[in-house]
């Protein structure tokens, strides 16, 4: 038997396609490179990351969102770079943006990677506590701000700007906005956009 073969379900709508098949699960990360007409993912590294148990290297605090976020702080410290990470919306969770904040540029005094994900629907953000005002009354100081559901975000249009960019050879206009906020004790800025 092959090491680090795993049992993944895969939902499909094709019916040709089995719900259940087995093979390695890897991870990568890739530099997006070329031009905007011809973009191409240059592989910088490769990793399988589920099935590491049947050969005893597998660490039981990681999961799969941590794994791929500990290969990009691996590359961004080893080449002492700034980095730009995308990922899709399987990877938005506390340890991921913990571990992300946790390695910082001292010379950038930011941290040394920058995420750019796609929020879930259930996602959720926070103003930036108002400090109290006079006598400090009992209890903590609040940690959290007003909480914003961020599919609300988008039910505000008066918020948004209007903008105009070039996708697929199309000039596509969309709405977009900024806001300063907080998740999971993180500050970080939540950008909504929207096309009509």
């Amino acid at each position: 038997m092959m090491p680090g073969v795993v049992t993944a379900r895969q939902n499909s709508e094709t019916q040709s396609k089995p719900s259940y098949f087995r093979g390695h699960q890897w991870g990568a990360i890739s530099l997006l490179i070329g031009s905007l007409a011809a973009p191409f993912g240059l592989p910088l590294a490769l990793n399988i990351h589920q099935g590491l148990i049947h050969i005893g290297k597998e660490d039981k605090n990681e999961t799969l969102q941590t794994r791929i976020i500990h290969m990009a702080t691996d590359f961004a410290l080893r080449h002492d770079l700034p980095c730009i990470f995308t990922l899709d919306a399987y990877f938005p969770c506390a340890s991921v943006f913990n571990l992300v904040y946790s390695v910082w540029s001292i010379e950038l005094h930011q941290p040394l990677i920058t995420l750019i994900i796609r929020a879930k629907n259930n996602c959720v953000a926070y103003y930036e506590a108002q400090k109290p005002q006079g006598k400090k009354g009992p209890g903590r100081p609040p940690k959290y701000g007003k909480k914003v559901k961020m599919t609300d975000f988008f039910d505000q249009p008066n918020l948004f700007s209007q903008a105009q960019c070039c996708v697929y050879k199309a000039l596509v206009q969309f709405n977009w906005e900024a806001l300063h906020c907080e998740i999971n004790m993180l500050s970080c800025m939540v950008v909504g956009v929207y096309s009509k």
